[in-house]
């Protein structure tokens, strides 16, 4: 999470799995020294810095939950900022979760400014996959991510051409028939290892051998 995303409203993101944020109070005063500005630090996992491990913090809420048959354990730290932030009543909190799913080596670590059940947190994140498919192909199939345009009406058209065909695509990948399409695509050809200088200049003298 960066400081550009502090204005933006409604969001659920995937953040990295040694994310740290803080909380947005102070914490008590020991009585020595000068007086915190910072919130308490919140590390949602553990981790391993010069052989040693530093533990996770303690998170607000758990629980457990059913998905497909698996049990899928939630862990939730609230009320944070983020870590470079002092405290400060205005400022726009989020919440951290992580799921551990047994489908999964790595857990999952969310960011969200919602207040939502985890079950509902858990599918509404799984629920972008299927929306990528279309900006995927448009961008690195057809290579609009390398296009730049400048006009405001041609800001607006290069994206919805970019989803139009990148729909048209999907639909042919799916339903077309596979076919042979050169080289590369003939059943009969098969690919052969680079080969010394020798050997290359024999395969160019005879297609046969290729």
């Amino acid at each position: 999470m960066t400081s550009t995303q502090r204005l933006v409203k409604r969001y659920v993101l995937r953040l990295a799995a040694n994310c740290t944020a803080r909380r947005n109070k102070l914490p008590e005063y020991s009585g020595q020294g000068r007086r915190p500005q910072y919130g308490e630090l919140v590390r949602p996992l553990p981790r391993q810095r010069k052989g040693q491990t530093i533990e996770a913090t303690e998170p607000d809420f758990e629980t457990l939950f059913e998905v497909d048959g698996r049990t899928i354990r939630a862990q939730s730290w609230h009320n944070l900022v983020l870590s470079d932030l002092k405290v400060d009543p205005s400022h726009e909190t989020f919440s951290i979760w992580v799921f551990f799913d047994p489908l999964y080596s790595d857990p999952l670590v969310l960011g969200t400014d919602l207040c939502l059940q985890p079950l509902s947190l858990f599918h509404l994140y799984l629920d972008r996959w299927p929306v990528e498919q279309v900006p995927l192909v448009a961008k690195q199939m057809l290579g609009l991510h390398r296009q730049f345009v400048l006009a405001p009406e041609s800001c607006q058209r290069l994206p919805e051409l970019a989803m139009l065909v990148g729909n048209i695509l999907s639909y042919l990948a799916r339903f077309a028939a596979s076919h042979a399409d050169g080289l590369l695509g003939s059943p009969k050809v098969r690919l052969r290892r680079a080969s010394p200088t020798k050997d290359n200049r024999a395969v160019a003298s005879d297609p046969s051998t290729f």
